[in-house]
């Protein structure tokens, strides 16, 4: 049986493994058929299953119509064909080539949806599979017993207390941003308080979005989502032949974002005074120095490994379970 680890976001869909781990845009729409010529390969997949056939990545990205792509910020989305056309590309990426057996898998939702979503997401995971991924041919099968659904903020959870044990006696907060929504909650003795629990779609696309207007208004310059995620990596862009610095203009977005996020949390956490708090997900470097300013009576904890922090959580939780199973 292999362990794998799906992170199925809004934005990114990732998967970790024993040997390595891949992500990829949560793009995916039904194939449209159309004549073009690409100067470059895009990156992506196609995927057929029940006598369908979508693209994802890239691939969709350039060949499906925007309107036609799945709306990833549904709660419920996961019932989607395309939906599933993102996890089998996930995981074709662990797989052998025709591939026959099961599979031990651990995946999530976003916190606000978690209690509605866990058995209707469990009941469509936990089944046989039979797919192909850019014309390889897999066949999975995913009881029950071999699948376990956690609300993603606590893969960010997992992850940390897999380098720091003394987690699990403390009192922890921990705010996960994504790419288009953010989780919170708190966790004590290894279990979450509802009370302190949930979700908004605020997230990496809001600096994204801002950035892009500053762009456009004050310099006249169009770039892609692409494009601009880059530039808040690296605080800089090429405009004209000259370096743009955007390092204030990326702070400022930010620091508005977070306000949202802080704004929600602060009418249950009251100050979360007497916590450990943990600041993950793709968007943590961006969204932790307006966090550690606002708890300034916490320990701050930036995750160092963000963009990977959900997914490599669930791989934990699967390898740990494996060890206990076997002891």
């Amino acid at each position: 049986m292999i362990d794998i680890a799906v992170d199925v976001g809004s934005g990114l869909t990732k998967v970790q493994w024993s040997e390595g781990r891949a992500f990829f845009p949560s793009l995916s729409g039904a194939v449209e058929q159309s004549e073009s010529f690409d100067y470059q390969e895009a990156e992506g997949a196609e995927v057929e299953f029940r006598e369908r056939k979508f693209l994802v990545g890239e691939k969709a990205k350039l060949s499906v119509m925007p309107s036609q792509l799945e709306n990833t910020l549904d709660d419920r989305w996961f019932e989607s064909d395309a939906y599933l056309a993102l996890f089998y590309t996930a995981l074709s990426k662990t797989l052998p080539e025709d591939y026959s057996g099961k599979i031990h898998l651990c995946t999530g939702l976003p916190q606000a949806a978690y209690r509605a979503c866990t058995e209707p997401l469990i009941e469509r995971l936990a089944a046989k599979h039979t797919f192909r991924v850019n014309g390889k041919r897999y066949r999975t099968s995913i009881r029950r017993e071999d699948l376990q659904v956690m609300p993603q903020v606590m893969g960010l959870f997992i992850s940390q207390l897999r380098r720091d044990r003394s987690l699990q006696v403390q009192k922890v907060a921990l705010i996960d941003v994504g790419t288009y929504t953010s989780d919170w909650t708190i966790v004590e003795d290894c279990k979450t308080a509802h009370w302190a629990s949930g979700g908004m779609p605020v997230g990496i696309a809001d600096v994204i979005r801002r950035i892009k207007e500053y762009l456009r208004e004050d310099l006249g310059m169009t770039a892609s989502d692409a494009a601009i995620s880059r530039a808040i990596r690296l605080k800089k862009i090429q405009w004209q032949g000259k370096e743009v610095d955007l390092a204030n203009k990326i702070a400022e977005a930010a620091f508005d974002a977070s306000q949202m996020i802080i704004e929600e949390i602060d009418k249950r956490w009251e100050g979360a005074k007497d916590a450990t708090l943990i600041v993950g997900g793709g968007g943590g470097p961006l969204f932790g120095p307006a966090m550690r300013t606002h708890f300034a009576h916490a320990r701050v904890v930036q995750d160092k490994e963000p963009f990977f922090s959900v997914v490599n959580g669930y791989y934990t939780y699967l390898t740990e379970r494996r060890k206990q199973k076997a002891a």
